[in-house]
């Protein structure tokens, strides 16, 4: 990234919020700025990748890095895939490590050459905060809030911040919100679109005599039919331990194992992730998240002021988009930089460039999530469950919900002449019978090897 002559105005950014986003727009930041300042309220984390921080409730669902968000990364902080594997995330192959449960059936696996990265948060940002060392005008400081912005005639030129209780006024050329969707740094009301869903997730210790030859298990549920998707996979640090997520929309999901498992056997799309949650044994307590709707806020007040990530648009996590997102989102920034865009105008420039990739991540969840209301258009909604159930035949159209999921190109690729005329022909023609492509379980061993698992990973 090229750099341009700092100013003596140009000296000083402000990020707030120490998670993806914030740790992204610093790596964009440092080459054009003397000094950049991340704070965040919580507490240092240590090493525990299983621990939660509390301005990041989400920390132990599942997260997933899309192959524009390594791309990005990889830019902001050279040698963050091998940094991020090494602290025991994995890369995958989306088309033959994931299998998916979709329109009634389990999908073919097929290797696309598509890659994927996942594990548990705490892997990936510190990959990252590893990754600050490189820049040396960079301070990230903890236990740090910010408790209001100062604006002056439309411009920020700093923030109150509380540092253990002691009050500080420090001033800022450019200010980041990256607070998350929680933001309390604005005071209008975000455009909003009620989903009502639950996230439960359990860390199961598994007791697989060997290993399965899947990777991930996802489940969608055809909406508005089906209120509950799945997701299991073996994303946290070493090989038996499975991550299992249930996302209920519009129902309140049991906080009991058993219970859970019972709760499955009725409302899970398929039957195979009751069986599979009762082969494991928790680990730790779940982690129950309420995410009550998808938001998209207006604009800051101030011309200098940038919001990034969930706080500025979050979005349904199930397709997993986040952390891409606002990778995508701090290189539009370094761009913006590089391009000598005025801070005087660099919000209203951010937040054009940025609207076209929080579109594509809106639009598409926003249109699976309307089916649970009596919104939408009713032939619309059986040409996109057509598309889905084509995509589990054949990779064109697989390849290209690929693309969509990963922000690479708009939901209105579905409807390219190509794919519009399948779907027409699809409505004449008789499918063949699937063939049975439904993952197998292992089988498990004993329990005493169960015990000793668990046993080991509580420990931690």
């Amino acid at each position: 990234m090229g750099t341009f002559a700092l100013t003596e105005t140009h000296s000083h950014a402000l990020i707030i919020g120490a998670g993806c986003a914030g740790l992204l727009a610093a790596s964009a930041l440092a080459p054009y700025f003397s000094r950049v300042t991340i704070i965040d309220q919580d507490a240092a984390p240590d090493d525990d990748v299983f621990a939660v921080r509390r301005s990041t409730p989400q920390s132990q669902h599942a997260h997933h890095l899309l192959f524009e968000g390594k791309r990005v990364i990889d830019m902001l902080y050279p040698g963050f895939s091998s940094a991020f594997v090494g602290r025991g995330g994995k890369q995958l192959d989306f088309g033959a490590d994931f299998r998916f449960f979709q329109s009634g059936r389990w999908r073919r696996p097929r290797r696309l050459g598509v890659p994927m990265y996942l594990g548990m948060r705490e892997m990936m940002e510190g990959a990252m905060r590893d990754g600050l060392a490189a820049h040396r005008n960079v301070s990230l400081e903890w236990s740090t809030k910010a408790d209001a912005l100062i604006v002056e005639s439309g411009r920020c030129v700093g923030a109150t911040l509380d540092r253990n209780g002691q009050q500080e006024t420090v001033s800022a050329d450019l200010v980041i919100d990256a607070t998350g969707r929680w933001s309390k740094l604005g005071d209008a009301a975000p455009r909003r679109f009620t989903i009502d869903v639950w996230y439960t997730t359990f860390l199961l210790a598994t007791r697989f005599a060997h290993a399965p030859d899947w990777s991930v298990l996802i489940g969608y549920n055809k909406r508005p039919e089906q209120r509950v998707a799945c997701y299991a996979g073996f994303t946290a640090p070493g090989e038996s331990i499975l991550q299992f997520t249930i996302m209920s929309y519009g129902l309140k999901p049991p906080t009991q194992f058993e219970d859970c498992i019972e709760f499955l056997r009725h409302e899970a799309p398929s039957p195979l992730f009751a069986d599979l949650l009762a082969s494991g044994t928790p680990i730790k307590p779940p982690t129950r998240l309420a995410f009550p709707s998808m938001d998209w806020s207006p604009s800051p007040l101030a011309t200098n002021v940038i919001r990034i990530g969930d706080a500025a648009c979050s979005v349904d996590p199930v397709t997993g988009v986040g952390v891409t997102k606002a990778a995508l989102e701090a290189e539009l920034l370094s761009k913006l930089l590089a391009s000598e865009t005025p801070l005087n105008e660099i919000g209203a420039a951010f937040d054009k460039g940025a609207r076209r990739l929080r579109t594509r991540a809106w639009d598409f969840l926003y249109e699976q999530n309307s089916r649970f209301t009596v919104s939408g258009s009713a032939l619309a909604r059986r040409y996109m469950d057509r598309v889905m159930d084509l995509a589990q035949d054949g990779d064109g159209i697989f390849k290209t919900f690929v693309k969509v999921r990963n922000l690479v190109t708009p939901m209105a690729a579905f409807y390219h002449p190509s794919i519009a005329a399948r779907v027409l022909l699809s409505a004449f023609s008789n499918r063949p019978p699937d063939e049975d492509s439904t993952p197998v379980l292992p089988p498990t061993s004993g329990s005493e090897q169960r015990q000793t698992a668990a046993s080991t990973m509580s420990s931690r």
